[in-house]
């Protein structure tokens, strides 16, 4: 088994790609079933919190910061939601990245 506890899987997106994100998790899930497993989502803001998919293996933050479509918003939601990012180790996907293979989890440990 691996030692993963320090690690956290982040996937960045905006209020306005959640069925995105929904569908990078699906296959991240796919590819990755260890039970411990520790994801977040990281968004500017969310409409409606009782529609997020995976509650039940996500945890979802929020910036509370205004949607720019110049893209502004990413930084400062960045800002707002890092610090609750425990663990030393994260890795950071944007909400259009998707796993197509195992993680080598090998790999990481080294």
């Amino acid at each position: 088994m691996y030692d993963i506890d320090n690690l956290r899987f982040v996937f960045f997106t905006h209020q306005h790609n959640i069925h995105l994100v929904e569908l990078a998790l699906k296959y991240f899930f796919e590819f990755n079933t260890f039970e411990n497993i520790k994801i977040s989502v990281i968004s500017n803001t969310y409409s409606d919190y009782s529609t997020l998919p995976f509650q039940d293996k996500v945890e979802y933050l929020s910036g509370n910061v205004e949607f720019c479509s110049k893209g502004t918003h990413f930084s400062e939601t960045l800002k707002r939601t890092l610090p609750h990012v425990k663990e030393d180790y994260i890795f950071t996907f944007c909400d259009d990245y998707f796993f197509i293979a195992n993680t080598k989890f090998d790999d990481l440990s080294k």
